[in-house]
């Protein structure tokens, strides 16, 4: 996983200074996650080594010792209904009604879905939350991921969602 370099008063989070007006954003410096991006069609050998480093990562998480001050999204039926909400007052730009009306089904399934799912220790924790191929390099023949900008509390499925959609059908 990517290392964060602390500051020399040793704060991993740094306020930037930014011209009048504008809000002070805050940033992190992380140490380069050594790999290249896998532009080919992934292998059998690719997939397998990509569900054991979820597996690995969600177990990390699983034991991970959350101090009292961090505080990071949650993933899941309230998330979604937001960006669905968004998704509304535009998809008349991409989307013909009939269109809508089935993304509206299966938007109803998937917070169904959501909702009936319990969670626990085994399938609900700290995760990556775009863990994607973009977000994965591979150093010999093993898959590390970076960008956590989107970690927070959500399903392990989740993350696995991600990874699946990418796969051809052979390989889900």
């Amino acid at each position: 996983m990517p290392e964060g370099i602390r500051s020399r008063r040793g704060s991993y989070i740094l306020e930037c200074e930014t011209e009048e007006g504008y809000r002070k954003p805050y940033v992190s410096l992380m140490r380069w996650v050594e790999g290249e991006h896998w532009n080919n069609e992934f292998t059998d050998d690719h997939v397998y080594s990509i569900g054991a480093m979820m597996g690995r990562l969600h177990g990390a998480s699983a034991s991970f010792a959350i101090p009292a001050d961090f505080v990071r999204p949650h993933w899941g039926s309230a998330s979604f209904r937001q960006e669905v909400a968004k998704l509304e007052r535009y998809y008349p730009r991409f989307l013909s009604d009939s269109s809508w009306k089935l993304y509206q089904k299966a938007i109803d399934k998937i917070i169904h879905q959501f909702d009936r799912m319990q969670r626990d220790a085994r399938n609900y924790g700290l995760i990556h939350a775009d863990l994607h191929s973009g977000n994965v390099v591979f150093n010999n023949g093993h898959p590390f991921p970076f960008d956590f900008g989107r970690c927070g509390y959500g399903f392990y499925l989740y993350d696995m969602s991600g990874a699946l959609l990418e796969l051809t059908p052979k390989h889900r």
